[in-house]
């Protein structure tokens, strides 16, 4: 039986692969949007900025 606490809560998602590859998932997909934003901010029809 799991002991209770925020430490072994924490842990059983580290533990259990099932919720392991959930916070994988989530963390890669999220990181996804991220870098989405990101890139559709960029502006690529403007001029280089001259030295």
């Amino acid at each position: 039986r799991p002991q209770p606490g925020v430490f072994n809560f924490i842990k059983s998602f580290y533990v259990d692969p099932m919720k392991w590859s959930l916070i994988k998932t989530w963390g890669v997909f999220a990181f996804g949007v991220y870098i989405s934003k990101e890139i559709c901010s960029i502006d690529f029809n403007s001029p280089p900025v001259a030295p």
